[in-house]
């Protein structure tokens, strides 16, 4: 996990990989946005980090369809290759600062 903003609590960017020793099934990168204020700045990290993400795990460049809806923090869905990238948005009900996670997503048809 790395932690990024310099607000009293940071956001954060973690990693995971689903799957057994031999073969990756699910590929996830989780933002935290502790205050839906720093919304673009976490967008853009998550953008950043998704791209390196579908260049080495894909061998593509992030689907403009991706791009759009990680700016603006909508849910998407779209087959590649053998695999389904995906963006799931979820809103922390009754948190201070609206505070919500993003979820990119590379799976396994």
């Amino acid at each position: 996990m790395e932690e990024f903003n310099d607000g009293i609590i940071p956001d954060n960017i973690a990693y995971y990989v689903e799957g057994s020793e031999e073969i990756a099934n699910v590929l996830k990168l989780k933002v935290n946005v502790n205050d839906a204020a720093r919304s673009k700045q976490a967008c853009e990290k998550l953008e950043g980090m998704a791209e390196a993400l579908c260049n080495s795990s894909l061998n593509l460049s992030l689907p403009e369809g991706m791009k759009n809806a990680i700016s603006n923090c909508e849910p998407y869905s779209e087959k590649c290759k053998d695999k389904t990238i995906s963006l799931v948005v979820e809103s922390w009900p009754n948190h201070r600062f609206n505070g919500y996670d993003l979820k990119f997503v590379i799976s396994s048809i």
